[in-house]
């Protein structure tokens, strides 16, 4: 009988140590996988559309979006999702490129303008329906 006991604590107790081990790793594996990454071209490419949102910052602070040329922000950030160009024209007036999924909200894009293919600013707002 005290034998049984003994085990039973025991494996109550390997129990709530492997749940906690569970939720340490399980954790840690939430945080990294939303942690901000540093831009590159091959990972932004090479990235999940609805995970770019983490290498925004980054991109940013490399880079002085503000000024750049168009063909240079197509070499980092390859095609846009979406081009808006002048009517009637080929001038083009913004570039959006997919960069979070919401499920309620719609995509979040990251917007860059131009005047003159001279990036003016950018922003990120929700795709409009």
């Amino acid at each position: 009988m005290k034998r049984t006991q003994k085990n039973f604590h025991r494996n109550i107790l390997i129990c709530v140590y492997g749940f906690f081990f569970v939720c340490i790793l399980g954790g840690i594996t939430v945080w990294a996988s939303y942690q901000e990454r540093s831009f590159s071209q091959k990972g932004w490419l090479n990235c999940d559309l609805a995970k770019r949102y983490l290498y925004i910052d980054d991109f940013e602070e490399k880079y002085n979006v503000a000024g750049m040329r168009r063909y240079e922000i197509e070499e980092l950030l390859g095609s846009p999702t979406w081009r808006k160009t002048e009517p009637d024209t080929e001038k083009i007036i913004y570039y959006e490129y997919r960069i979070q999924d919401n499920l309620l909200a719609g995509w979040k894009v990251y917007q860059v303008r131009f005047q003159d293919d001279i990036v003016i600013d950018t922003t990120i707002i929700v795709e409009d329906w």
